[in-house]
């Protein structure tokens, strides 16, 4: 699940075909299929068609809903790149229903789709972890749903609720 701000518009970020993740150089940010951020290039590859569907919606609130390892959160992990590299400064949640799925399956889904470059990215592993794009200063924190008053705080920009299904009534 994911709040995408009204008046956000369209992003210029693209998933293609290919099965490759992912791929970085230098380039310039208007080049079709790739994420803006200064002269950085990150291109994410490989959405299936159900995927790029959802990544697509241009509605407020989109849900991911289908069988086991389907890919929705690696779907929700090319949606979190997406938003940390066109909206600078942007701040985003991913809530799992405990914190392991939070740190195994959230932020190591994140970082494995961004360079391992700490020009780039800078990655925080220790409580609350938390993965920074710098060149934008966007943020993507990883949360778990076990303790809803710990989901308070600061407004988010957008918000990936993995195994939703999984989360009590009082962490929405």
């Amino acid at each position: 699940v994911r709040n995408r701000q009204k008046g956000s518009g369209s992003c210029p970020f693209e998933l293609g075909s290919s099965n490759a993740f992912p791929s970085t150089s230098r380039a310039t940010p208007a080049e079709k299929g790739v994420a803006c951020m200064s002269e950085i290039r990150i291109e994410l590859r490989g959405a299936f068609p159900y995927q790029q569907e959802f990544l697509d919606c241009p509605k407020r609130y989109a849900i991911a809903a289908s069988g086991t390892k389907a890919g929705k959160s690696a779907c929700g992990a090319m949606f979190g790149v997406r938003e940390l590299v066109n909206r600078p400064g942007c701040r985003g949640w991913w809530v799992a229903p405990s914190y392991e799925q939070a740190v195994t399956v959230g932020l190591e889904t994140v970082r494995g789709l961004l360079p391992r470059d700490p020009e780039i990215v800078a990655v925080k592993t220790t409580a609350p972890p938390e993965i920074r794009i710098v060149p934008t200063g966007s943020v993507l924190a990883f949360k778990s749903a076990e303790n809803p008053d710990g989901l308070y705080g600061p407004g988010v920009d957008f918000a990936i609720l993995d195994e939703a299904g999984r989360q009590s009534e009082a962490a929405f």
